[in-house]
C-alpha cells in the first residue's frame, strides 16, 4: 500500500510505514509561487521589449521557463520522493531514477538549502565531484517535499538505517 505525505505527518509516522512504500509530494504552494515570480518577471520582460530593450527578450523567455516548470512540478506524476525498504526514487519534471539505500550515506542539509547525499563505493563522476564541490555532497534531493529540511534529513537517515537492516532480494 503507499502511502503520499499529508502536512501533519512526522518523521516517526512516515518511519512507522517502514518499509513502504511511501510517497512524499512536492508543495503546491511552494511551486505556485515559482509560477507567480516567473510569470511576473515574464510580463516584465514584455514590458522592456515593448520599451526597445531587446534584454527583454532574454528576461522573458527565461522567466516564461521558469512560469511552466513551476506549473508542472507539482502535478500529479510530475515529482515525488518514494521511499521502500530497498530504494529510494526521486520523480521531477516525469522522470524518475532511483537509488539503492546500500550505495548512499551521509544525508544533510547543505549550502543549496536542499538535502544532500554521498554515494559510496563509486569513484565520483565529473557531475558528482562538482556537486561536491558547489554543495558539499556528491548528490541531493530536488525538494524538501513539503517537510522542514532537518526533518527530511533525518528521515531519509533513519530510514536508510531500517534499510540496511532488512535482508536484500
Amino acid at each position: 500500500m503507499s502511502y503520499s505525505m499529508e502536512y501533519s505527518a512526522t518523521v516517526e509516522d512516515l518511519l512507522r510505514r517502514f518499509p513502504g512504500p511511501v510517497v512524499l509530494l512536492r508543495s503546491r504552494v511552494k511551486w505556485g509561487l515559482v509560477t507567480l515570480l516567473g510569470a511576473g518577471f515574464a510580463i516584465i520582460g514584455a514590458f522592456m521589449i515593448s520599451d526597445g530593450n531587446s534584454a527583454g527578450y532574454g528576461v522573458s523567455a527565461f522567466f516564461s521557463a521558469v512560469a511552466l516548470i513551476g506549473i508542472v512540478s507539482p502535478m500529479p506524476g510530475s515529482g515525488s520522493l518514494r521511499l521502500t525498504g530497498e530504494e529510494f526514487t526521486i520523480t521531477s519534471l516525469y522522470r524518475s531514477g532511483s537509488i539503492r539505500w546500500r550505495d548512499v550515506d551521509n544525508f544533510a542539509v547543505i549550502r543549496l538549502r536542499l538535502v544532500g547525499f554521498d554515494f559510496l563505493d563509486r569513484s565520483p563522476s565529473f557531475g558528482a565531484a562538482a556537486n561536491r564541490i558547489i554543495s558539499g555532497r556528491q548528490g541531493a534531493l530536488p525538494d524538501n517535499y513539503r517537510m522542514n529540511l532537518h526533518q527530511l534529513a533525518r528521515l531519509m537517515t533513519e530510514w536508510r538505517r531500517l534499510a540496511l537492516n532488512q535482508p536484500f532480494s
